[in-house]
């Protein structure tokens, strides 16, 4: 499986957006990568308590998130939907990763999804869903079009590499990922010391 990063999905047009943080050691590119960047429209954004920017394919993309934003303050479960989807992330990631943020107990149900350089959240429940919205995106045949599904609460990292179209493979994930969920729930429940 070869990795197409963000940076590559938001050239190539597979996302409408990408959030970049140029003061972080993770997710910086080639240097040319980044100056090709500021040829394109951009809004410095306050996301998840640093300073970030957020560009765009195009002005008009740019000005609707604004409009959409316009008097919601940053780092909420409100400003994070609008993010989410501008950002190219399928709506029920999108709802997933909001109601995450404010319900820590959801990392049970948290998978992460790569895909072509879409990378984000989603619930175990709705991999098939997030999946074949993803699938249904406008990538181009010759690229690498499998998805990897992981599911990283505690260690190790459970992951699974699911080929293009091949749906039924999408249950199994599914029904062996919540095993382990459900399993390193209860290993954690019983490991916390009991009140007496």
């Amino acid at each position: 499986m070869s990795t197409l990063y963000d940076i590559d999905a938001f050239f190539k047009g597979y996302k409408p957006a990408i959030l970049y943080n140029y003061n972080s050691e993770w997710g910086r590119h080639e240097e040319d990568k980044e100056a090709q960047l500021h040829k394109y429209p951009s809004i410095n954004a306050f996301v998840h308590e640093m300073d970030q920017v957020i560009y765009f394919q195009s002005k008009e993309l740019r000005n609707s998130f604004q409009k959409k934003i316009d008097g919601i303050q940053p780092d909420t479960s409100a400003f994070y939907k609008e993010l989410g989807l501008i950002l190219g992330f399928p709506p029920k990631a999108v709802q997933f990763y909001c109601d995450w943020l404010v319900n820590e107990s959801l990392k049970w149900e948290r998978v992460s999804l790569e895909y072509c350089g879409i990378c984000c959240v989603g619930a175990i429940q709705d991999i098939k869903e997030n999946t074949k919205w993803l699938w249904e995106l406008p990538i181009p045949e010759e690229e690498e079009k499998g998805i990897k599904i992981s599911f990283t609460t505690r260690t190790p990292v459970v992951s699974y590499y699911i080929e293009y179209n091949k749906t039924e493979y999408l249950q199994t994930a599914l029904e062996e990922i919540q095993w382990i969920a459900d399993k390193r729930k209860r290993l954690e429940s019983e490991e916390k010391p009991s009140k007496i």
